[in-house]
């Protein structure tokens, strides 16, 4: 059976209804291995295109989006002093904490974890954290008896051609 063989039986499946308990787990097993077969895919084509650019009638690859960013934040600021205030400025400034974490550790000396709760206590109240959505992920079999969750993602199963 080949991959769109095995994408076809696996929507037939799936438009039956969304299944539960053990059946979900496999569901969502051949999902992970759908969604790296398509990502596989998508770069073969890309690829392809990029060499040449009849290669997938039809299609063609889109420029992705120019994206700008300042790479010298105290130059830009001495650029635009002249209409903006320091805390103008700054307000559209992002600081990256891994970074300054690693610039305080090297200037000071400290460890980075001595330099991470210095500064968690120097920031505290200017420092905002943000959950991300959370993320399905695999528990290993051995732990799966277990009734606190495992975070260790399994091996990928592929899809074979």
């Amino acid at each position: 059976m080949n991959a769109l063989d095995i994408l076809t039986v696996f929507e037939t499946n799936v438009l039956d209804g969304l299944p539960t308990g053990k059946a979900a787990s496999e569901l969502l097993d051949q999902l992970k291995a759908i969604e790296s077969l398509i990502a596989e895919i998508k770069a073969h084509y890309k690829e392809a295109l990029s060499r040449d650019s009849s290669a997938v009638p039809g299609w063609f690859l889109q420029p992705g989006a120019i994206r700008r960013s300042i790479t010298d934040p105290l130059e830009a600021y001495r650029r635009v002093s002249d209409t903006l205030s320091p805390e103008q400025f700054t307000g559209c400034v992002t600081v990256k904490i891994g970074e300054l974490e690693r610039l305080w550790a090297r200037s000071s000396g400290e460890s980075l974890a001595v330099t991470r709760a210095n500064l968690e206590r120097r920031l505290e109240g200017v420092i905002e954290e943000k959950a991300c959505a959370p993320t399905l992920v695999r528990m290993e079999a051995a732990k799966e008896k277990r009734s606190a969750p495992s975070l260790k993602p399994v091996a990928n199963n592929r899809l074979q051609k």
